[in-house]
C-alpha cells in the first residue's frame, strides 16, 4: 500500500458512517436519539450527526480509525488496513441484537502458567486462585490471536456463570508483549449484553428487604475482584462480587436483575436500566451497591454520575498516597505484602475496610 492508496483510504474511511464501521467490529449498539452507545461499555457514545465518538468515562474519543485502534487493541496502521477492509462492504444501519453467548475456547487441562501469572505477577495467593477456580470461574486456555497463521497464546479466563450458563467472558493474556502498548497483555471481553464476572458468595436474597438486602461490590477488573476478595474474605458473606470489565453501570444492573429476576435479565437485557431505575417494589436500602472502583480520574467520575432512583449506592476506594494518580485493589494487595517496593512505605498490612460505608450524613450500611 502506497502513499497515495493510504491517503485515499483515509479519506473515504472519514466519510463512513460510524455506526457501520461500529457494526464491523461486531460492536453491539444501542440507539439513544440521535446516538448510539455500545452495550458492552455504556459509557462509549456515537454521535452520528458529528460521525465521532466520545468514550466518557475513559475521558477521550476520536473518528472512524481511533474507534478501530481502540476496540481491536491496535496501531494506526492495523486500523487502516482495516477500514480498507470494510470500504465496498453494506451493512445495515440498525442496532445488532445482542447475540447468545456461546462459550468456544477449549479449557487447558493443566492451570500451571495461569497461576504461576497470578501468583507472582499479581500477588495473589494460591488459596484465593482455587477457591475461583475449583468453582469453575477461571480456567486456562488458549487464544487464537493471528487467524491466517494460526497463532496463539495462553490466557486466562474469566467466566461470567449464572445458574451455570456462561453468559459471557473476559480474557487475560498471560504473556508480557509490546505490541499490547501500557497495558502489557492480551485483553478481551467477550458476551452479549453487560456480561462481566461475579461470584456469589453464601446466599443472596431473591426478595431483598431492608433487613435481609441484596448487596453488590463491583470492581473495574477482575483481578481487582479477586484481589478484595483475598483481602477481605473472611468478612464478605451473603454478598455479590461482580467485575464490570471497565465502568458500566449495565453489569451492575444485570448483576442485580440476574438475582431477583433472572428471566428478565435473560430475555430483556437492553431494559435492566429501566427496571433499576423506576423500581420500586422494594423497601429502601433493600439493594446495596458498593463502588470500589480503581482510585483514579476516571473511577472517581463514575462514581459521582452514578446514579440509581431506589437503591443505595456506596464508593469504597483503595487508599493511595498523595503524589499516585492511580491505585487500583490489585497493586494495594501487592503493596499490602511488599512486592511493589515504592508503595511499601505507606502500606499498612492491617488495612481494613470501613466499617460502615456511609451514603450521606443521615444514611448508612454496614459492609459486614
Amino acid at each position: 500500500m502506497n502513499i497515495e492508496e493510504r491517503a485515499q483510504i483515509l479519506e473515504k474511511g472519514r466519510q463512513l458512517a460510524m455506526v457501520d464501521v461500529a457494526h464491523a467490529l461486531d460492536m453491539s449498539l444501542k440507539p439513544a436519539g440521535a446516538h448510539y452507545t455500545w452495550t458492552d461499555h455504556d459509557s462509549l457514545v456515537i454521535d452520528t450527526r458529528k460521525n465521532m465518538f466520545y468514550w466518557n468515562s475513559q475521558g477521550f474519543g476520536g473518528d472512524n480509525i481511533k474507534l478501530i485502534q481502540t476496540v481491536n487493541d491496535c496501531d494506526f496502521n492495523e486500523a487502516l488496513s482495516f477500514l480498507a477492509r470494510v470500504q465496498g462492504q453494506t451493512f445495515q444501519a440498525a442496532p445488532l441484537q445482542p447475540k447468545e453467548f456461546t462459550y468456544r475456547l477449549k479449557d487447558h487441562q493443566k492451570f500451571n502458567l495461569a497461576s504461576q501469572y497470578l501468583q507472582e505477577e499479581r500477588g495473589l495467593s494460591a488459596e484465593t486462585i482455587n477457591f475461583f477456580k475449583d468453582q469453575g470461574l477461571i480456567s486456562q486456555a488458549s487464544y487464537l490471536t493471528d487467524y491466517e497463521n494460526k497463532k496463539s497464546e495462553p490466557v486466562i479466563v474469566f467466566k461470567n456463570k449464572v445458574q451455570d450458563e456462561i453468559l459471557g467472558i473476559s480474557v487475560q493474556g498471560i504473556w508480557q508483549k509490546k505490541e499490547y502498548g501500557k497495558r502489557g497483555h492480551l485483553k478481551r471481553t467477550q458476551g452479549s449484553g453487560f456480561a462481566g464476572f461475579q461470584v456469589v458468595l453464601g446466599k443472596v436474597p431473591t426478595k431483598p428487604t431492608a433487613h435481609d438486602p441484596l448487596r453488590v461490590i463491583a470492581f473495574e477488573a477482575p483481578i481487582d475482584l479477586l484481589s478484595y476478595y483475598e483481602l477481605y474474605h473472611q468478612k464478605l458473606d451473603n454478598i455479590v462480587l461482580v467485575a464490570m470489565n471497565g465502568l458500566r453501570k449495565g453489569t451492575i444492573s444485570q448483576s442485580i436483575a440476574n438475582q431477583i429476576n433472572p428471566e428478565m435479565a435473560a430475555e430483556k437485557k437492553s431494559e435492566l436500566m429501566d427496571f433499576l431505575e423506576g423500581n420500586e417494589i422494594f423497601d429502601q436500602n433493600a439493594i446495596q451497591v458498593i463502588l470500589a472502583v480503581d482510585h483514579d480520574e476516571a473511577g472517581q467520575k463514575f462514581i459521582d454520575d452514578f446514579h440509581y432512583q431506589h437503591i443505595k449506592v456506596a464508593p469504597h476506594q483503595p487508599p493511595k498516597m498523595a503524589h499516585q494518580e492511580k491505585m487500583d485493589w490489585n497493586d494495594f494487595l501487592k503493596g499490602t505484602k511488599g512486592l511493589q517496593a515504592n508503595h511499601r512505605p505507606n502500606f499498612q498490612t492491617k488495612y481494613e475496610p470501613q466499617k460502615t460505608v456511609a451514603f450521606s450524613k443521615q444514611q448508612s450500611f454496614s459492609m459486614h
